[in-house]
């Protein structure tokens, strides 16, 4: 599902105005601050945080079937190695008053850049007015 959702993003991405394209484009750091604020105020009101390992092993798969070769004779299953992905949550520990001021710091920021934003986003709707059709 996730990769479906990645090929299909570009071809929404491009049914966007050129305004829509403008402002998100304004405001896509203030989107990443969000992600990274939302994370870290779970982090720290669960006390530790979850990071996922990827762990690459290889699997023993049917991957062909040979035919049969002489009159009577049965077709053979061939194996070959394949590569698996196995993803595991572990929690680690965080330093709750480093993190505390981390959440801090990206507070103001994001304050920050939401101000600079509006003049942004503004902009983008002087240059690119949208037109009812």
């Amino acid at each position: 599902m996730r990769r479906l959702s990645l090929l299909v993003l570009p071809l929404l991405a491009a049914c966007a105005t050129p305004q829509q394209s403008c402002i998100a484009s304004a405001t896509r750091d203030i989107r990443v601050l969000d992600g990274l604020i939302a994370r870290a105020e779970v982090d720290l009101a669960r006390g530790y945080t979850v990071e996922e390992r990827v762990l690459r092993t290889h699997r023993y798969v049917p991957c062909a079937v040979q035919p049969a070769v002489a009159k009577g004779a049965k077709r053979t299953l061939q194996f070959c190695w394949e590569d698996h992905d196995i993803v595991r949550s572990e929690p680690r520990a965080i330093d709750i008053p480093a993190e505390t001021r981390k959440l801090a710091a990206m507070r103001e920021k994001r304050a920050a850049l939401a101000s600079a934003a509006v003049a942004q986003v503004a902009a983008c709707k002087e240059s690119y007015p949208e037109t009812a059709g």
